[in-house]
């Protein structure tokens, strides 16, 4: 074999694997888009107590986001779901926050466990500081979430998609905004 054909042979296959790499990259590698400060995220659980006070002042409610990393079902929820244009628009009025849940903090263990969270990725909403959190369930080694139907105790597990996460969300902010006018009215 000439040199000639040798360089040939090597155009050739540099070609085709640069070809490949484009292939793997526009049809099979997907962008990761995670929730951020500038999607108007508070981030760290250092920021729970300003966030407190943030819906507090802006009478919004209070939406907890609970992650760990690493967490191929937290990271899948957050790229797949949270960073949906009508997930957002669900929870744009909402006081965001995003924990990474450590084991090694003994605070954010003690918060898990005040909402009763055991499983991530994970979502409480608070109507205001005062009241009682309520959690949306989402299953999603199961693909499933919860869609409390009428109030918070009774509903269904359903296939887990965009339109019943909103589903989902719509009502629990209703029934978390229902529990909220009832703890705060005179008896």
């Amino acid at each position: 074999m000439n040199k000639r054909q040798l360089v040939t042979r090597l155009v050739i296959l540099l070609a085709l694997a640069i070809i490949a790499s484009l292939y793997l990259l526009f049809f099979h590698v997907k962008p990761q888009h995670h929730v951020s400060a500038k999607d108007g995220w508070l981030i760290g659980f250092d920021q729970l107590p300003y966030a407190k006070q943030l819906s507090a002042q802006q009478n919004n409610p209070l939406f907890i986001y609970f992650t760990r990393s690493p967490c191929k079902d937290c990271d899948t929820f957050e790229n797949d779901y949270l960073t949906l244009g009508s997930v957002r628009s669900q929870i744009a009025a909402a006081v965001k926050l995003k924990i990474k849940v450590d084991n090694d903090n003994s605070q954010i263990q003690a918060l898990l466990k005040r909402y009763q969270i055991i499983r991530l990725p994970a979502m409480v909403i608070k109507h205001s500081p005062a009241t009682e959190a309520i959690r949306v369930h989402v299953l999603m080694d199961l693909q499933q979430v919860w869609l409390p139907i009428p109030d918070y105790k009774r509903g269904n597990y359903t296939p887990l998609s965009e339109t019943t996460l909103n589903v989902a969300l719509e009502r629990t902010f209703a029934i978390a905004k229902d529990l909220a006018i009832q703890q705060t009215e005179p008896k």
